[in-house]
C-alpha cells in the first residue's frame, strides 16, 4: 500500500506548478525568461518533494548493510549462545523463508484461491500478526533470524539461530536459491554460511540466475535421506516473487483456470 504521504507529496506538486501560474498572470511574468524565478522555483521544489529520497535511502540501505557485514565476520566462529539443549525425541525442524510472500495471498490466511492445500490439510499453527522486521530483505531478515538488540533494533550476530541450534546439538542446513553475492556476501548469506552444510544454487547476485525455487526440492530430499542420528533443522530460502518471476515458473503446472471470459470494450 502507497503511503498517504507519498499522495500529499504527488498533490503537492500540482498545488505549486498552479501557483506559479497564479502568480505568473498576477505579476505579468513569463517565468522561463526569469532565471532566479526558475531557480526559486525548483529549489522549492526539491526541498518539498525530496525527489532524491529513493537514492539517498538506497545508499543509507547498502552503507548498513556493509556495516552490519563487518560486524558478521566478528562473530564468523564465535557465539555467545550457552547451555542450549534439544529435548524430547530426534525431529527435523524444516524453515522456509518466502522472500516476497504476503499473507494475504494465502489461503491459509483468508485468500479465496485455495492454493494451500498441504498446509489446509495438516495439523498446523498460523502466527498472525507477525511483522518484519526491517522494510527491506537484509534489515528484515537480520532481524529475524538473530535475537536483535530492540533497544536500537539491530541485529546480534552473536546469536544467530544457526548458532543456536548448533549449540544444541541439532546438525543445521542452509539451501538457498537466493544470491551468494561472491565475496562480498550479504548479512543474510553469511548468517546461511555458518551452518553445517550450505547450497547456494547462485553463486553471484540474485539477478545473475533466473533459478526456480522448485530446485530446492533436490538437496532438500539429499537432506532428508542424511544419514545422521541427531535432529535436523533445514533451512530453505526461496527467491519467491523476485524478478523475473514469470521465466522462472516454467516448471510449475497451473493448476487454475480462468473461467470469466474477458471481452474488448
Amino acid at each position: 500500500m502507497v503511503p498517504l504521504k507519498e499522495y500529499k507529496r504527488s498533490l503537492l506538486i500540482l498545488a505549486l506548478a498552479f501557483l506559479t501560474y497564479l502568480l505568473a498572470r498576477k505579476l505579468s511574468i513569463k517565468p522561463w525568461r526569469n532565471k532566479t524565478y526558475v531557480l526559486f522555483t525548483v529549489a522549492l521544489l526539491i526541498l518539498a518533494v525530496e525527489p532524491t529520497q529513493f537514492l539517498k535511502k538506497n545508499s543509507e540501505a547498502n552503507k548498513e548493510a556493509q556495516e552490519q557485514l563487518k560486524e558478521l565476520n566478528k562473530f564468523a566462529t564465535t557465539t555467545s549462545w550457552r547451555d542450549s539443549r534439544s529435548d524430547g525425541p530426534l525431529r527435523d525442524y524444516v524453515l522456509i523463508i518466502g522472500e516476497s510472500a504476503r499473507k494475504d495471498y494465502f489461503h491459509s490466511y483468508g485468500y479465496p484461491v485455495a492454493n494451500t492445500p498441504f498446509l489446509d490439510s495438516v495439523p498446523s499453527i498460523k502466527v498472525d500478526g507477525m511483522k518484519a522486521g526491517g522494510t527491506y530483505t537484509i534489515g528484515s531478515l537480520t532481524n529475524m533470524l538473530t535475537v536483535p538488540d530492540k533497544n536500537n533494533w539491530r541485529p546480534r550476530y552473536d546469536r544467530t539461530l544457526i548458532d543456536l541450534a548448533k549449540t544444541a546439538g541439532i546438525k543445521t542446513y542452509w539451501i538457498s536459491s537466493q544470491g551468494m553475492v561472491g565475496k562480498y556476501d550479504t548479512p543474510v548469506s553469511a548468517i546461511g554460511k555458518k551452518a553445517d552444510v550450505t547450497v547456494f544454487l547462485n553463486k553471484g547476485e540474485y539477478s545473475a540466475k533466473n533459478i526456480s525455487d522448485y530446485a530446492l526440492l533436490k538437496s532438500f530430499r539429499a537432506a532428508l535421506k542424511d544419514p545422521i542420528r541427531q535432529s535436523r533443522l533445514i533451512v530453505l530460502h526461496t527467491i519467491g516473487s523476485h524478478p523475473d518471476a514469470c521465466n522462472r515458473i516454467i516448471d510449475f503446472k497451473d493448476p487454475y483456470r480462468v473461467k470469466t471470459r474477458i471481452t474488448n470494450i
